[in-house]
């Protein structure tokens, strides 16, 4: 049997791990087939990692008959669809259209803050009840997402997190990265590129979080890891000699008032890295000691590398799934207060020892009610993630 998974894209040799040819793609490229952001291939590969059935990859521009003659169920991993600025009319249809059993994980909500009213369009109710219909339930976020789901009158709706977060079956994947806390060596510093755009909520605040964390790349000798923003990007790939000076100068006004335009060049040049693929996104942060910045999926990438990640909030999207899954976060305010250089160390000692234990088996918890969902929807589940949810370890 065969289950078809749904992609931003299946061009560049795209499959569920990211994009499979980058030979001379660019920074838009890049960005165009991930969705705009890299970050957004984290929960398709935690998706495709629970599934133990032979697969197919299609998008919502597939052709229906297609998936119907070659499929017996959808498998769908969303992300902040509940969203005031996203209409997800075209994908209802196409849902509608093909017609098949549907498991959805890592829907989410967007806005501000946790508890914020917002109006979604009608073509994502209309998605949301094109999911319920075809589903013994889906996953959401968290409780704000289910909350305002649920005031929309479609059924269904459970907190289960985000699929990416159960990428590795260890069962003791906490208490593994609670061992790995030192506040004696810090010596490999991985730093999340957090560049929003300039009309984001908390812009202001967040920008002067992204320069103070930019220092440990500057004076700690850290990598700078990009998602979303395309000069860091094109960096990343090697191509920032066609980043033109003025593009830069005004990237360097953001990060590094101070800093020559030279010397800022030849930083980005040394110290930019993007993953395109998360499977070498998993391995490469291995070389790190820890991981620090306000990218959600980055933080988890570095989790489930076993690594020490300290994740700073600043919208309901990120406080949401972090506390659905019980990972250690620091608010923006709070985060402006420490010192990037000396103090940063600070921000990592909510990964203690001392409830690592409990959060493990909270994980656990999620990964079995995930369990228990795809037996209703009779999605048989992978060698993994069954290690993963057994009752022994």
């Amino acid at each position: 049997m065969t289950v078809a998974i749904l992609l931003t894209s299946t061009e560049a040799q795209s499959d569920y791990a990211g994009i499979g040819d980058t030979a001379g793609l660019s920074s838009g490229d890049v960005l165009k087939l991930s969705g705009v952001n890299v970050g957004n291939y984290a929960f398709k590969y935690g998706m495709r990692r629970l599934i133990g059935e032979d697969v197919i990859y299609i998008t919502y521009q597939s052709d229906p008959d297609y998936v119907r003659r070659n499929a017996r169920a959808l498998i769908v991993a969303e992300a902040n669809l509940v969203n005031p600025a996203i209409n997800y009319g075209a994908p209802a249809k196409f849902i509608e259209t093909v017609d098949l059993p549907t498991f959805c994980l890592g829907i989410g909500a967007q806005s501000s803050a946790i508890g914020e009213k917002i109006t979604i369009p009608e073509g994502t109710i209309n998605y949301l009840k094109a999911i319920s219909k075809r589903s013994s339930g889906f996953g959401v976020r968290g409780l704000y997402t289910k909350s305002i789901i649920d005031g929309l009158g479609v059924s269904g709706a459970k907190v289960l997190g985000c699929p990416s977060f159960f990428i590795n079956p260890t069962q003791t994947l906490w208490q593994d990265i609670s061992e790995k806390v030192s506040f004696e060596d810090w010596g490999r510093l991985g730093v999340m590129e957090g560049i929003y755009p300039l009309g984001h909520p908390h812009s202001d605040q967040v920008s002067q979080l992204e320069r103070q964390l930019f220092d440990l790349v500057r004076f700690r000798n850290g990598d700078y890891i990009a998602q979303a923003h395309p000069t860091i990007i094109a960096f990343a790939l090697g191509q920032g000699n066609l980043v033109d000076d003025s593009t830069l100068s005004f990237l360097r006004k953001r990060l590094a008032p101070g800093m020559r335009l030279a010397e800022f060049r030849e930083l980005l040049i040394t110290r930019s890295r993007v993953h395109v693929r998360i499977d070498h996104w998993i391995r490469d942060v291995r070389r790190y000691q820890a991981v620090i910045g306000t990218r959600i999926h980055g933080t988890i990438m570095a989790l489930q590398a076993e690594r020490p990640a300290a994740m700073i909030s600043h919208d309901s999207r990120t406080s949401e799934l972090c506390e659905t899954l019980k990972i250690p976060v620091t608010s923006l305010g709070d985060a402006l207060h420490v010192n990037p250089i000396s103090k940063f160390d600070r921000l990592f000692e909510k990964i203690n020892k001392k409830d690592a234990a409990e959060r493990d088996e909270h994980r656990l918890g999620l990964a079995r009610q995930i369990r228990t969902l795809m037996l209703e929807m009779e999605i048989p589940l992978s060698v993994e993630f069954e290690r993963l949810c057994s009752e022994s370890t």
